[in-house]
């Protein structure tokens, strides 16, 4: 029995994916030669991926990014909220830090990251940086896939 549960555990191991980041299988990304990692920073990333026909997928849901704007406005404005409580959490252990010098401004530290699949129309895309930028984000990241070679 013992030796079963060793097997279950070392099975589980291997299959966890343990990134953070939030993948979609709909969402091919682009190859890069120079693709490399979001660097680590106090406040959670918030990962947007949107699939080839401009539509972004969160929370179980697909919405399109011009016709459901309100949806997305929404949703960004609650990850705003838990943004700005990190930031405050953070502003207050160092007083000195982005987080807080972007709190004092209005401003979201966190890094979004755009997971675009390859087919992705840039218009919805500009458009979903547009509805971030409305809500206070200013850092963003483009996702890519390294280039195998």
């Amino acid at each position: 029995m013992i030796d079963v549960t060793f097997q279950l555990i070392a099975f589980f191991l291997f299959v966890l994916n343990f990134s953070r980041d939030e993948i979609n299988e709909r969402v091919r990304l682009p190859i890069a030669d120079q693709a490399r990692p979001v660097e680590l920073q106090t406040e959670e990333p918030l990962f947007l991926n949107i699939d080839r026909d401009g539509y972004l997928l969160a929370l179980g849901e697909r919405w399109h990014i011009v016709r459901d704007r309100d949806k997305i406005e929404a949703f960004l404005k609650r990850e705003a909220a838990f943004t700005r409580l990190e930031m405050a959490a953070t502003a207050r252990r160092d007083p000195n830090s982005r987080a807080a010098r972007d709190l004092k401004e209005g401003r979201l530290s966190a890094i979004v990251v755009l997971r675009a699949d390859r087919d992705t129309p840039y218009g919805p895309l500009r458009e979903l940086v547009t509805l971030c930028q409305r809500v206070g984000y200013y850092r963003f990241a483009l996702r890519a896939k390294a280039r195998e070679g």
